[in-house]
């Protein structure tokens, strides 16, 4: 079945305390960068087994083999441990945004236009400045990939030389990188696709400024400011629009069925075969102990008594067919 024929259909919220700005995964857990400058470490099960505290609002993540890095808005770059205790963090003269880790080193942007690298243990290899803040930075291999504000898309080798760039004459907001295929987004709303040499496959221009995005090996997901994502195709045909209710801060695809987006909570989104398909809940009231409830929306709260206690999961998939063909 084609991927037209499928839908990613909302499965699960997970309450973090504080507006999620940033998402990662690694060794079977999931990272969430607070606002309030948390990160919290979250299992399988979105069960919290562990935060570490920063002092200011964590913007960006990226894992390497062994280790976590942070950029936290009260000006450090953070490397954590898997088990979440601070190795080292590297004090920077303005707000980080962007982090990437390769093998060997880490890239980061900040406010001031900087795009600086460390290696892994916090010695600056090199910095570069460029015109207005730099909002993303990711890397794949022995490539780096930013986005200006003045709209350049670049990709550079490990010591900052550029290998091509592109003029997207708008503020570059999010970069996703797929095989052999990279994806930049603006603040005027325009989704870019670049193949690997830096030619322009293609553009969309969208009725929203962008605000993040994640690719898998044959799906796109973008955020917006009017609250909604929008999954395309690699030709950018558009395959399904969700509207979230709240600003889309961060996406991240775990694997090609679970999309998770993080807003005033993390949701997560399963990808279901059918297009045609009902989703309905259940919906099982712990705190009052009410029973068992079916609904077709996933609810936060039993719709007896009020408690936020309650358990909901997906349990039924109805298929409806045309009656006239």
């Amino acid at each position: 079945m084609g991927i037209e024929k499928t839908r990613f259909v909302l499965v699960r919220r997970v309450k973090t305390g504080n507006e999620v700005i940033s998402l990662g995964n690694a060794w079977g857990s999931y990272f969430l960068g607070l606002k309030n400058g948390e990160l919290k470490k979250f299992n399988t099960e979105w069960n919290e087994v562990d935060v570490l505290k920063t002092g200011g609002q964590i913007k960006g993540i990226a894992t390497s083999e062994d280790r976590i890095f942070l950029t936290s808005w009260d000006k450090n770059i953070y490397c954590v441990s898997k088990d979440m205790k601070v190795l080292w963090k590297k004090p920077v003269d303005s707000f980080p945004f962007g982090i990437g880790a390769g093998k060997n080193f880490v890239v980061y942007t900040t406010n001031s236009g900087t795009l600086g690298a460390l290696d892994i243990e916090g010695k600056t290899l090199w910095e570069k400045k460029f015109e207005g803040t730099l909002e993303c930075v990711k890397v794949s291999g022995e490539r780096i990939y930013t986005g200006t504000y003045k709209g350049e898309a670049i990709a550079m080798d490990t010591s900052g030389t550029p290998l091509w760039t592109f003029n997207c004459t708008d503020i570059i907001k999010s970069i996703s990188l797929g095989k052999q295929f990279y994806v930049y987004t603006t603040a005027t709303g325009r989704v870019f696709m670049f193949r690997d040499d830096g030619t322009m496959y293609w553009v969309k221009q969208e009725p929203s400024p962008t605000i993040g995005s994640d690719v898998t090996e044959n799906r796109i997901a973008v955020g917006f400011f009017n609250n909604s994502i929008q999954f395309f195709d690699k030709t950018g045909k558009i395959l399904q629009r969700i509207d979230e209710g709240s600003k889309p801060n961060a996406i991240l695809f775990r694997d090609n069925s679970t999309l998770i987006i993080g807003t005033h909570s993390a949701n997560i989104y399963q990808n279901f075969p059918d297009e045609n398909v009902e989703i309905l809940y259940e919906v099982m009231c712990i705190g009052g102990k009410c029973g068992t409830f079916i609904s077709a929306e996933l609810l936060d709260t039993c719709p007896q008594c009020g408690s936020e206690k309650i358990i909901s999961r997906v349990v039924e998939e109805r298929r409806f067919t045309k009656e006239f063909e």
